[in-house]
């Protein structure tokens, strides 16, 4: 079972990880400008954009609110 299929390109692979990775350098910023600007090149980009985007949002959503329980 191959995770990964094999049509994605490195640049893809590299804009997907980049993606989950700015979590710690730039937040929710660079997954919502790689979905706006890439989605229509990629699907795999965009998917991985959005799981990001998504990530960040809730953890933040989660952090607001255990500091405002506090």
């Amino acid at each position: 079972m191959e995770l990964v299929p094999e049509e994605v390109s490195a640049d893809e692979r590299t804009l997907a990880i980049l993606c989950h990775l700015s979590v710690l350098f730039c937040s929710m910023l660079f997954p919502f400008l790689v979905l706006t600007f890439r989605s229509e090149h990629s699907e795999f980009v965009a998917y991985h954009a959005r799981q990001a985007l998504l990530f960040q949002v809730s953890a933040t959503v989660l952090g607001l609110m255990v500091s405002c329980a506090t």
